[in-house]
């Protein structure tokens, strides 16, 4: 079985013409940068050096909205795993609105 570091990122398919991903600063880049496995020192400098193409990525928006709707591993949009988890936690708390259910929102 092969590691999810040497897979290439599966992209999406908008159905348009303004397809971001062809735009992004990451086509083309080692995939094992941004499916970096640990959290050794080799690791992290994978993860640094991914989020530095992501800073000057001009689709960088648009990646991490993609990364949090469909909540993908990895590097996206300039944020690792650990980093989206806490901003779609902070997000579906926005999204919550008080009810009647006794056991709240889930």
């Amino acid at each position: 079985m092969q590691a999810r570091a040497s897979m290439a990122p599966r992209l999406p398919s908008t159905g348009t013409s303004e397809d971001w991903w062809s735009a992004a600063n990451c086509r083309g880049a080692d995939a094992g940068l941004f499916f970096a496995v640990g959290t050794g020192a080799d690791a992290l400098r994978k993860v640094r050096a991914a989020k530095a193409l992501c800073r000057a990525c001009p689709v960088a928006g648009p990646c991490l909205e993609y990364a949090l709707a469909s909540d993908e591993s990895g590097v996206w949009g300039g944020t690792a795993e650990n980093e989206r988890r806490g901003t779609r936690a902070q997000v579906r708390r926005e999204e919550c609105r008080p009810c009647d259910l006794p056991m709240g929102c889930t």
